[in-house]
């Protein structure tokens, strides 16, 4: 009897168990199978996985909508690391607070006298709503579908310039909505042209939006807030139009440089698509497509795209460095741009604690780290400018190892590999830094003038600048004898004297130096102190001026004849040789870095140096404790790089 109730339990078991397996395989079979990447968000969004899941639950009901399963998927996979961080006050005092920014030298005192405390972090897994989601992706699919060269737009394009929620690390809002109701007349207009490209779109569009003011770096901001402000860093500007432009179906990048060349600030600016995947870059409000802009024309190091998908791991960002902290969300496009090319360079110095190469240039006598290079048959391939200087460098510890020499391609192709040689040259040294040719350019048609009455109602004329000036201490006797109680420098017609004025200094006919009150046109008469800055007999200050009809200028007191007027034109620093002031000499090594090579005073005889060729080498003013350029010799001729 017992061995009879043994075998009917033990029955009873593996029936019990039979029916769990099968309904366990049914669950299984019926369980959406995601991928990797969506699975890793799924667990690391804990409480809200139910949210991801009902956005990929709400697509797969229904076969015509698999596509938009496909851009949810995309999302969703990309979504780790993604954050917002604001906040967590009234829009009118953030507003405030962003107002005061500017003028303020207490940044965090603002901050706390609007106790907006510290700014709030929120992870996108653990936080967005199906609801978001859904809507921003039937939004997108919207105006992608509406507008007429939607059709030319690819759908892995449209997930990356397209169809991301958010830019950056902005506080969501539905920002699609917003935009599209402010720019509804213009989005109206843009569809029922049959012809219409997104270039042409991106153009028309670029035209008519509120005008951005380039200012210092605010905190992250909305849409929303853009329109309403404004105003911030070129990184808000493109923000602002790449809000704007996609709303409408217009597919636009985020596209920048970590550094510009001899510097360490970076610059960002925008690109739309056109109908063959081609990126047409352009400034928010400032440039249409394909019009020149700084990150065009302006020496960039490399270039880069931010993507909303996670790229290649393996390419790791080093610490501390101005490679961008989300470079895991960043594709090379240097390559796309025009001056750049593809070197490959060996490993002529390799180092047992590395084996990734990065890619330095030459910052403020620095090298920064702008990138990373591929290895190819031994060598490491690199997309680089022309005429730029790069440094291929191991890091170790946080320092920089040189793999080989700095190089520099030239306008020919070239490769140049900077090693100081045994020889040495004679070179004659004109400055210690560039001048820009911008600056003195604008000076060309400039004119000094002579007058009795303030406001110059009987102005004569002293010189006339009809060449470009020298990028020194230029000399100029006045084309009349007559004296004059107010002398001044009026900028040509049309133009300012913004950016390139730095000193100008007026001697009597004996030779004497004539001094005075420094004046200005009344319409820029808040800016006397800047007008000084000519006078002062420091050639690294200078005046600059937006205003269409400049002038400065000295009141002498009595009149006086003029016998010499000197002008110097601003350049970088306005560092050129002046006699009596002190000179150091540094050069490049491998093994040391920069290290003194020479120290000179200037006379009144240009400044010579016997300098072992094809070496770096820059200059410091140690009288002006400013230092230069960095520069090399070719031919027996200083030239700066």
């Amino acid at each position: 009897m017992m061995k009879k109730n043994i075998t009917v339990k033990l029955i009873i078991i593996v029936g019990i168990l039979t029916i769990l397996f099968f309904v366990w395989r049914q669950y299984r079979l019926r369980r959406p199978s995601y991928s990797p990447e969506i699975n890793k968000v799924l667990f690391m969004a804990g409480e809200n996985r139910s949210e991801l899941e009902k956005v990929l639950k709400h697509y797969a009901k229904n076969p015509v909508d698999s596509l938009k399963l496909r851009a949810a998927e995309f999302l969703i996979a990309n979504m780790a690391g993604r954050h917002s961080k604001y906040y967590e006050a009234p829009w009118n005092d953030v507003a405030s607070v962003f107002l005061r920014w500017t003028s303020s030298s207490n940044k965090q005192r603002v901050i706390d006298a609007y106790q907006l405390g510290t700014p709030v972090i929120k992870d996108d897994v653990e936080y967005i709503s199906a609801k978001y989601l859904i809507d921003n992706i039937e939004l997108a699919f919207h105006v992608w579908r509406e507008q007429p060269w939607g059709r030319h737009v690819l759908f892995d394009t449209f997930c990356e310039e397209i169809l991301p929620y958010r830019v950056d690390t902005e506080p969501l809002e539905n920002w699609r909505e917003k935009a599209l109701a402010s720019f509804a007349d213009v989005y109206n207009a843009l569809k029922s042209d049959s012809s219409m490209t997104a270039v042409e779109a991106c153009a028309r569009v670029n035209k008519i939006m509120p005008k951005f003011e380039q200012d210092i770096d605010f905190p992250q901001m909305s849409f929303s807030m853009l329109m309403a402000s404004r105003k911030g860093s070129c990184e808000k500007q493109t923000a602002y139009g790449i809000f704007v432009m996609r709303a409408l179906g217009i597919p636009v990048s985020y596209e920048y440089t970590p550094a510009w060349y001899n510097n360490r600030v970076g610059h960002a600016w925008n690109a739309v698509s056109d109908s063959l995947g081609r990126h047409i870059s352009f400034v928010t409000t400032e440039s249409a497509p394909g019009e020149p802009h700084p990150g065009l024309i302006s020496t960039t190091t490399k270039i880069y795209r931010q993507t909303f998908a996670v790229q290649d791991s393996s390419r790791h960002k080093p610490e501390n460095t101005l490679w961008e902290a989300n470079s895991r969300r960043t594709r090379d496009v240097s390559l796309e741009y025009p001056n750049y090319r593809e070197v490959k360079i060996s490993i002529r110095f390799p180092c047992a604690g590395s084996k990734d190469i990065y890619l330095s240039s030459m910052g403020i006598r620095e090298w920064n780290i702008v990138g990373w290079c591929y290895p190819v048959s031994g060598e490491r391939a690199f997309s680089i400018r022309k005429n730029v200087l790069y440094l291929p460098v191991h890091l170790v510890n946080g320092k920089k190892m040189p793999s080989n020499y700095p190089f520099m391609v030239n306008d020919n192709d070239s490769l140049r590999l900077f090693c100081s040689d045994t020889v040495r040259c004679a070179v004659t040294i004109d400055g210690i830094s560039p001048i820009n040719p911008m600056w003195v350019a604008l000076m060309r048609n400039g004119v000094f003038e002579g007058a009795n009455k303030p406001d110059f109602s009987d102005a004569k004329l002293l010189y006339h600048i009809k060449d470009k000036p020298l990028d020194k201490f230029n000399s100029a006797k006045p084309e009349t004898a007559q004296a004059f109680r107010y002398v001044r420098y009026h900028a040509p017609k049309g133009k300012t004297t913004g950016y390139n004025l730095a000193e100008i200094k007026l001697y009597d006919a004996k030779g004497l130096l004539l001094k005075g009150s420094p004046i200005i046109n009344p319409e820029r008469a808040d800016k006397l102190n800047v007008a000084g800055n000519v006078f002062d007999n420091d050639v690294t200050s200078f005046y600059e001026s937006t205003h269409n009809n400049a002038w400065i200028g000295l009141d002498l007191g009595i009149p006086q004849t003029i016998g010499e007027i000197r002008y110097l034109p601003r350049s970088y620093d306005n560092l050129g040789i002046y006699e009596s002031h002190v000179y150091e000499l540094f050069r490049w090594d491998i093994v040391q870095g920069w290290i003194s090579f020479d120290i000179k005073e200037a006379t009144a005889e240009p400044l010579q140096y016997q300098i072992p060729v094809n070496a770096l080498l820059y200059l410091k003013n140690k009288t002006l404790e400013k230092t230069g350029a960095v520069f090399t010799v070719h031919n027996s001729i200083q030239k700066f790089l």
